[in-house]
């Protein structure tokens, strides 16, 4: 959907209204909100419309000139301007509201600009980090808070933006080991993100000198290794009828293309598997088939009075480890589904 711009007459508060687009698979920019200062020009420009939401901010930044941060930060925004213009991004990611509101930072007007006139107009999206207030009401998608994973289905598209270190964005020498996420909690968040319909941002925060941590590098090196056996389940899914299983914790549905993915966080005791929210076709013999990914040959199942019974092969047969995939085809969601609480 293409967004659609207004802004105020001249002399009035600068606004700017956007239809904001929902985000496919995009690559990015990512932008930061200036010092705070004692008062700005986004209050009542005072300087007559010029047809040009960048001329406007021009005008802007020449009257601001006894406020050196301000000034410094519009210069900034101005650079955002060419950096779209070079690089097309098609998705702007701004940080942090600054505990001002959004016009305080003329976020308005770039986003007027941004969605009217920029070369990426009718492609590019943004989140939802513009002016105090905006998190979680406006954006083509939604980030609410660091590390917002919400577990359960979202009427609005929305990133868990997230980090491998439990406690901070920016690399800790002194930080222990249990402050990282395993490898098996990676998954987890993963798994839950992408079936509520979320996207994932992982952050590693170098060092000094740009250096990735080691302990950083294992993790996004073992999470890469998982997405190469298990990420049909992931890439360019959606979520499907369930979210997670009503019986078995830790398992979380995505689809696509017909077939129905089962992430598995655990592996079952004695191999078998129940699913409370998944049951097969009137025939599953002939229609339904089960497969995991990274395991070669299918699965045998049966339809329990819980559900669906599903027997895992051998841990060592399979290409895969810290989560499991099931592939489904032919099976339905159970109509007796009760929605289990978020893990």
């Amino acid at each position: 959907m293409v967004g659609l711009g207004t802004v105020s007459p001249p002399n009035a508060k600068f606004e700017a209204t956007v239809n904001f687009k929902q985000p496919k698979n995009k690559r990015g920019l990512r932008t930061h909100s200036p010092p705070a200062v004692a008062s700005g020009c986004g209050n009542g420009l005072g300087t007559p419309y010029q047809n040009s939401y960048r001329n406007t901010l021009q005008a802007c930044l020449g009257t601001v000139t006894a406020q050196p941060l301000y000034t410094q930060w519009l210069g900034n925004l101005l650079d955002r301007y060419s950096q779209v213009n070079t690089y097309r991004p098609e998705v702007v990611w701004s940080d942090g509201d600054g505990k001002a509101q959004d016009w305080y930072w003329n976020s308005t007007v770039f986003l007027a600009w941004l969605f009217n006139e920029s070369p990426v107009k009718d492609t590019v999206v943004v989140n939802d980090r513009w002016g105090l207030g905006i998190n979680c009401h406006h954006g083509s998608f939604y980030t609410c808070k660091d590390r917002y994973n919400p577990g359960v289905l979202q009427p609005h598209k929305w990133e868990n933006c997230m980090t491998l270190d439990k406690k901070a964005w920016v690399f800790r020498s002194n930080a222990p080991a249990t402050d990282y996420l395993t490898i098996h909690e990676l998954p987890a968040q993963l798994a839950s993100t992408v079936s509520c319909g979320g996207n994932i941002l992982i952050n590693a925060g170098p060092t000094h000198d740009g250096r990735i941590p080691a302990i950083m590098e294992e993790r996004l090196r073992q999470l890469g290794w998982w997405l190469g056996v298990n990420g049909q389940a992931v890439y360019e899914s959606k979520p499907w009828t369930h979210q997670n299983d009503s019986l078995t914790p830790g398992v979380w549905y995505t689809q696509k293309e017909g077939t129905a993915y089962a992430i598995v966080l655990t592996w079952p005791p004695g191999d078998v598997l129940v699913l409370g929210s998944v049951r097969p076709s009137a025939v599953p013999t002939l229609f339904t088939h089960i497969s995991m990914l990274g395991y070669q040959g299918a699965l045998q199942f049966k339809a329990v009075k819980r559900g669906l019974q599903v027997v895992f092969p051998r841990m060592s047969e399979v290409d895969g480890q810290w989560a499991w995939v099931l592939s489904m085809r032919g099976v339905y969601p159970a109509t007796n589904h009760i929605a289990s609480v978020a893990e």
